[in-house]
Formats: C-alpha cells, structure tokens, sequence
C-alpha cells in the first residue's frame, strides 16, 4: 500500500481532532486546529498509522471478531461500494440533487446492513421508501408523543407530521434508542436520516450542547452510539443545510451531482478541488465516494429486463474513475 501524503495525514488528522471533540461536547469542535495542537495530541501519528493499514486488513479483523458474521461473503464490489465496517463504526453520507439516485443507492445499503442482521430504522418524511424497499414493515407516525413498539427493522414514515414534530419525534426516538443500549441492548441498530436537513438544520448540535434538551438524543446517538453498536446514516439534497457535526462523523460519503453554489462551496471542504470540478458532469446513479484517504467515482450497473422492458437495479458496482 502506498504511503499517504502529507496532506491525506494532515487532513485525516483533524478528521479525528473534532471527531474528538464532537463526542465530548465540546462547542468549539468545528474550530480548525492549529498543526502543533494535532502533533502535540498525537492526532498525526494516529492517522499515519491508520491509513498505512489497509481496508482488506481492517475488513478481516472485524469480520475474525464477529462471530454471528463469520459466514458473511463480500465481493470486490460491494466492498468498493459500501465498507460495512466503515458505516457501522462512523456511519455514512449522502447527498446529491434530486433524482440522482441517492435513496436507490442507499436501499442497496440498507440490504447489506440487513444481511449481517443489523436492525434497521429509516426515519423518512418523502414516502421515497414505502416502494421497492428491502424493509417492509411501515410504521406511520402521525404524534411525536405516542407510544410506539420498537420491535425489528421498519421504516417510520413521519410525512404527516409537521416541521417541529419530526425534529421532537426524532430526538425522542434517537433518546430511547440510546439509553436502551447504554442500559444492556446489545442488538447492532442502524439509523437512517431520509431527508436529513429537515430535522437535522445547520447549527442545531452546537444549541444542544449550549440549550439541553434541543436535540440532545440525536447528539449522543451520533457521537458516541458507535460504543452501544448503533450506526447512522444521512441522506440530503442539501448538504449545505445539514449540521456539520453529522457530516464531519461520517468518514464514508458519496457525493452525487449536483449544480447549487452553496453546497458545491460545501463539498468542497471534503474533496480536492480535482474532484469537486466533476460534481456538476456526474450522470444519474453516478457517486464521488470519498472513504477516509479513497476517492473514486462509482456507480450501479442498470441492466435491462426484456422480459418486463425496464430496466432494474442490480446493484453492482463499476468503478469509473479511482
């Protein structure tokens, strides 16, 4: 494996730094470190050491210390296209405009999540996934406040509710949730964002932190739910208007096409500028997947169905350009 750069181990390093200070609650977390402060920390030798290890050995470690997963086969492929690993520890992103295959690819996601026998929770609010989804139990939330039974992995449609009661919805969900973990669940639990800047604005983690109680279950949920076996996931048109604190978690991202300045301006704080120039000419199913010092642009294969005379999503992966 190639050695990294010093700019992959500088970038990689303040990765950690406010990944760091995001799980200890620390307001100041998305305030960019000075080089001394990531040396002194030991955040440089740490993300050296970590990029000079490669994912196949990662990927057989994790696997060798699950045993329920120990039967579990993964292509070339799949492994391009979604590092469970890599979203069970830090979850994943993905953003992209309308129609450019976001919750597609992420159903495809949700598949592989499900065949570890992880359970799956997508909170949506567009219906996108009452259709072709691989969850087919639907729970329709109509009261943020009400009793709901928590059992297997189903998708919680909160398109009836209004602005403010997704966001209390989905702190109360993201609070119970938790705290059944802390106090002895040990079921592996992934959570969906569906539409993610609806309930997740800019800035709302900071207010938690300085205001209790605002989005205080989400905080923990995704700062620290990685140490009880739960996982996240983001998916946004407007990566712009997502917090920051979610989107700097996530050390696996896709980036689909997308032409608006402010979330072009956004993205370009991931990705190079080699690889922030290709956003606009990116094709429909077509992805940037930046995974921690990886990028390349993939997609899913579409082959087409005589029989039926459409054409259906195998979800194969072709890497286009590494």
């Amino acid at each position: 494996m190639a050695t990294p750069t010093r700019t992959e181990i500088e970038t990689y390093a303040k990765e950690l730094w406010h990944r760091d200070r995001a799980r200890s609650g620390d307001p100041g977390f998305d305030v960019e470190p000075e080089l001394n402060e990531l040396r002194e920390g030991g955040y440089l030798s740490s993300a050296r050491s970590e990029l000079m290890t490669s994912i196949e050995t990662k990927n057989a470690q994790w696997f060798s210390q699950h045993k329920n997963f120990e039967e579990i086969e993964t292509s070339t492929d799949s492994t391009v296209l979604f590092d469970v690993q890599e979203a069970l520890n830090t979850g994943f992103a993905l953003t992209g405009a309308k129609q450019c295959g976001k919750t597609t690819m992420a159903k495809h996601f949700v598949r592989e999540l499900l065949g570890l026998g992880v359970i799956v929770y997508v909170l949506d609010v567009s219906q996108a996934w009452n259709h072709d989804s691989p969850i087919t139990k639907i729970t329709q939330i109509t009261k943020h406040n009400e009793e709901y039974e928590w059992k297997g992995s189903q998708i919680l449609d909160m398109s009836s509710l209004g602005i403010r009661e997704r966001v209390l919805f989905v702190n109360e969900l993201c609070r119970e949730i938790y705290d059944s973990h802390v106090y002895g669940d040990s079921e592996r639990t992934f959570l969906v964002f569906e539409e993610a800047h609806t309930y997740l604005p800019n800035g709302c983690m900071r207010m938690s932190v300085r205001k209790k109680n605002v989005l205080d279950g989400v905080l923990d949920l995704i700062t620290v739910g990685a140490n009880y076996k739960i996982g996240f996931g983001l998916i946004t048109q407007f990566p712009a208007m997502v917090d920051k604190t979610p989107i700097k978690a996530c050390l696996q991202r896709y980036f689909g096409w997308t032409w608006e300045k402010n979330d072009v301006n956004y993205i370009k704080g991931f990705l190079p500028k080699e690889w922030s120039e290709k956003l606009r000419d990116l094709q429909r199913g077509q992805f940037i997947r930046q995974c921690r010092n990886d990028i390349r642009i993939v997609e899913n294969e579409k082959p087409f169905n005589e029989a039926k005379h459409e054409t259906v999503y195998s979800f194969k992966t072709r890497v286009i350009c590494a």
